[in-house]
């Protein structure tokens, strides 16, 4: 259970925060609570996720196919279809006309569809956990809170505020024109585009969906070909909740496929863009889409930086670090990349991070044991992680924990990592690791070494 996970990791950091686990565990049940009592007259979903993750053909038909597997694993789910560009743009076509319907929606009805979505979301939250682990290669107390409880809390916020935030609001005319009055109205623009990575697969294709819907807008989400089984599998859920709060059908739809069918998605006439992905690729999204003025919304990597400063509690700051080097093994948007800590604690912080990366279990996330890491979701991530590493310690770095691929075997593993001496020139300084590598250094003034 997650309640039994989240205790074992709290006592697994042994950092004096007894309290988290059962923190946890009561704010899921109070916020589960909430959902249930309201929503005894929410259209409940006739879909099983153990009957749709069985449907994919176990043989690739043609050379137009996604080869879908477990990466802790390397266990086939089986092929996918890798769409081309002119599926991709005949799919934008039907959202527009399915648009331009739902913009006559009332928000009682958007409310309803996000309130179906929560409802299913609630009360599948194993399965939609399972397969997200399957998928991505994450633990599953990871998926219990990044796929689970944010996708909710951003549903529940949608449902409780977007309407207030989407009324139109005065504003002034100013004195020179002072005989009229000036609003700000909030229109749907239409087909809204999103590209999403493999990372937290469920939460990735709910954010921009939720908002997207809410505000009156179609949506097509073009999902990475390393997390098409599961995007798959929840958009049987779609296609259920679309059809349980009256929405038009092709409202909400997912691609499938390579760098065709997201270049096909910028370039194919949506009336505004999201993605959420690599630096790189965002300059050439940002490049096709600026030849149609099509407005962009980029969420990128970087080199996040977690500072430690001489005042700091090293019991209540150890455990944060942690969860922010090695969560879901690495792979996270917002997981913290350089550990910049005071001198006068470096080496305590070093030494207790050590103690507790030597202990954390490693394995096949929806296996039968208790696992904190997974694995890397993508083939050859692993092995750029080791370059990364082995260009550090050339150079002077000193690796303190890790750092060594696993012998051969199953699955794409990289194990728990410290390395400390991180110093400019060093490629681990630069470029973005996105794997599970904590790169400490001292400083005499943390600060004032990010300034």
């Amino acid at each position: 259970s997650t309640e039994y996970k989240l205790k074992e990791w709290t006592m697994e950091l042994d950092l004096g925060l007894p309290w988290v686990a059962p923190l946890v565990t009561v704010v899921l049940a109070i916020t589960f609570l909430a959902v249930w009592r309201r929503g005894r007259d929410i259209p409940a979903l006739d879909v099983r996720l153990e009957d749709a993750v069985r449907d994919l053909p176990r043989k690739a038909s043609s050379s137009h196919q996604i080869r879908c597997y477990d990466p802790a694993t390397l266990d086939e789910f089986g092929y996918a279809h890798a769409m081309s560009a002119a599926e991709v743009r005949d799919i934008i076509a039907k959202t527009r006309l399915a648009s331009k319907e739902w913009k006559k929606s009332s928000f009682a009805q958007r409310r309803m569809l996000l309130k179906i979505l929560l409802k299913f979301t609630v009360e599948n939250q194993a399965d939609i956990c399972r397969v997200s682990a399957l998928d991505s290669g994450k633990p599953l107390v990871d998926a219990s809170f990044g796929e689970v409880l944010g996708t909710c809390e951003k549903i529940w916020w949608l449902v409780a505020e977007g309407e207030r935030y989407l009324r139109p609001e005065r504003r002034s005319s100013g004195y020179m024109m002072f005989y009229k009055k000036a609003r700000v109205e909030y229109h749907p623009v239409g087909v809204v585009g999103a590209i999403v990575p493999w990372n937290y697969p469920f939460h990735n294709i709910l954010n921009p969906l939720t908002a997207a819907v809410f505000a009156g807008n179609g949506v097509v989400i073009k999902v990475s070909e390393h997390a098409t089984w599961s995007a798959l599998v929840y958009q049987r859920v779609i296609d259920a909740a679309l059809a349980a709060a009256g929405a038009p059908p092709d409202l909400v739809r997912i691609v499938t496929g390579f760098g065709e069918a997201g270049s096909a998605l910028v370039t194919g006439g949506v009336d505004k863009l999201i993605f959420v992905g690599s630096t790189a690729i965002g300059h050439k999204v940002l490049e096709a889409a600026a030849t149609t003025l099509t407005p962009v919304v980029l969420e990128l990597g970087g080199k996040d930086a977690f500072i430690v400063l001489e005042d700091a509690d090293l019991a209540t700051v150890t455990a944060t670090a942690l969860r922010g080097a090695f969560q879901s093994c690495g792979q996270n948007c917002a997981g913290a990349e350089r550990f910049i800590v005071a001198e006068r604690l470096f080496e305590e912080f070093v030494q207790r991070c050590v103690a507790v990366a030597g202990k954390l279990r490693q394995g096949p996330a929806a296996g039968e044991g208790v696992v904190d890491c997974g694995s890397m979701c993508m083939p050859g991530q692993a092995e750029k992680v080791q370059e990364l590493v082995d260009d550090a310690v050339a150079k002077g770095a000193k690796v303190l924990i890790g750092g060594r691929l696993p012998a051969a075997g199953k699955g794409h593993f990289y194990p728990p990592t410290i390395i400390t001496g991180v110093a400019q020139g060093m490629r681990i300084w630069e470029e973005e690791v996105f794997g599970p590598v904590m790169s400490g250094e001292s400083a005499c003034s943390p600060l004032g070494r990010v300034l």
